[in-house]
């Protein structure tokens, strides 16, 4: 890349203001010497001495160059590097359990656009010193902290996560919706410690699943003691074995009847995988695509075709977006055995490229497949996605389903599902527990009405690669 070779340039150019005057000041004693001395020092002594000379310095060159390859602080925040916070975790994870706390101010972004970067920057410098004072002053003489990236911190403390539990729960309390020089931020917390495994990348890719896996906690604590390198092992020896537990629940809508499925992945000893904890490892190892094919290879080849059946299957965007995926459902789908699908899709973040990914699902539908998208009145992404993709179906958040008889959610649904009748969408609400809430629900003209009032979930199919 262009910048590294800049980079390159400008170390090269320090080292040589830096080594230079030494070289010089030892030139001149030397030839001084030789001067002096010359009629008495054998030539071959002096060849060896210059020799020596340009080896040398050839050699201090070199360190001073090399040097700048150690980078031990940010520049911002004045924090560890993440290279060398990595390497004092190992150093010290050999000699004692270390638990890692991740800080993360969610509204950097936000500060960045309405402040500038410049502010931002200095946000990020204070937030660390603030993390630095708190540690001091309850006694961790040395906190070793390191800037991550973006608003994200991780700090590094000796023992247990146990041991550590009550210092956590108090910074957390004190920086959450707090203020720092004038600026509002938002913080989330999170912490593990190193029995969960001994590899620093495990550790911090579960400190950010935490995150996102409990969106409207401040703090997070893992409470679950399984090895993240076994876990990892056990979910790959599911997805290659094939070895599923699926469940589904029969909705009857007219004369069809819809089957929303769900797959988990078990592990050897026939316990299960929860999705929360396997669906980021296959997307962090990018085997989600290859987990979704294989959900409808088994509805294909594992389901008795029935012709008024359709099939609900969660659908990662990603997945979608990808034209490999594409063609592998092509293939799929061009087999004497078909079946009708509902693809389900729900993403925080709204793909900017709205017209690829429309005509990328019109693709899809025509193909036979019906989209829908999930998790209506969650979030923003949800509602411009029904603004703005041609879909065929959209369902309700399940929090919905649960408050439906609460003044508040019953006028929100009412208000989505008559926006949605009018763009002519299928409506669906789901996590319906009483006749109560089902009669409400009926009331509203809702197309789609699910739960275990209606109908339990049960199993179809253990399935294990033969």
């Amino acid at each position: 890349m262009y910048t590294e070779k800049i980079e390159r340039v400008q170390r090269f150019k320090l080292a040589l203001r830096m080594g230079i005057p030494i070289f010089f000041l030892t030139a001149v004693l030397f030839f001084s010497l030789l001067i002096q001395y010359l009629d008495s020092i054998p030539y071959k002594f002096i060849i060896i001495v210059v020799g020596l000379l340009a080896v040398s310095v050839y050699f201090q060159f070199y360190l001073i160059y090399q040097g700048f390859n150690e980078r031990v602080t940010d520049t911002i925040t004045h924090t560890f590097t993440r290279e060398y916070f990595k390497k004092l975790f190992q150093k010290n994870q050999k000699k004692s359990p270390q638990t890692l706390i991740l800080y993360s101010i969610k509204n950097l972004y936000d500060i960045n656009e309405r402040l500038g970067v410049k502010n931002g920057d200095k946000l990020l410098y204070d937030f660390a010193k603030t993390i630095d004072y708190f540690f001091h002053d309850k006694g961790v003489n040395r906190p070793i902290i390191s800037h991550i990236k973006g608003g994200d911190f991780i700090i590094m403390l000796e023992g247990e996560q146990n041991d550590n539990r009550t210092l956590f729960e108090i910074f957390s309390a004190k920086v959450r919706n707090t203020t720092i020089n004038g600026i509002e931020i938002n913080s989330r917390a999170a912490m593990i410690d190193s029995s969960a495994s001994s590899e620093y990348e495990k550790l911090l890719d579960r400190l950010f699943e935490l995150q996102l896996e409990f969106q409207n906690n401040q703090i997070i604590n893992e409470d679950d003691k399984t090895d993240l390198n076994i876990l990892e092992k056990s979910v790959l020896e599911a997805l290659k074995s094939k070895h599923f537990s699926v469940m589904a629940q029969h909705i009857m809508v007219n004369e069809r009847t819809i089957v929303d499925i769900t797959f988990k992945l078990l592990n050897l000893e026939g316990k299960l995988i929860h999705q929360k904890r396997f669906l980021p490892i296959l997307t962090r190892l990018g085997l989600r695509s290859k987990y979704e094919l294989l959900k409808i290879e088994f509805i294909l080849n594992k389901i008795e075709e029935t012709s008024n059946f359709c099939y609900t299957l969660n659908i990662a965007p990603d997945s979608l977006r990808d034209y490999k995926f594409q063609e592998q459902i092509k293939i799929l789908l061009s087999k004497e055995k078909r079946r009708d699908f509902i693809f389900i899709i729900e993403e925080k973040e709204y793909f900017p490229n709205i017209k690829r990914y429309n005509a990328l699902l019109q693709s899809y539908r025509d193909m036979g497949i019906k989209i829908l998208i999930d998790g209506l009145g969650n979030n923003h992404t949800t509602q411009l996605y029904m603004k703005d993709l041609n879909v065929d179906m959209v369902r309700f958040d399940g929090s919905y389903g649960k408050k439906i008889k609460d003044t508040g959610y019953k006028n929100i649904i009412e208000g989505l599902n008559l926006t949605a009748k009018k763009m002519r969408l299928v409506t669906w609400i789901r996590m319906i527990s009483d006749e109560e809430s089902y009669n409400i629900a009926k009331e509203m003209d809702i197309d789609i009405i699910s739960g275990n009032f209606l109908g339990k979930i049960t199993s179809i199919k253990t399935m294990k690669k033969e």
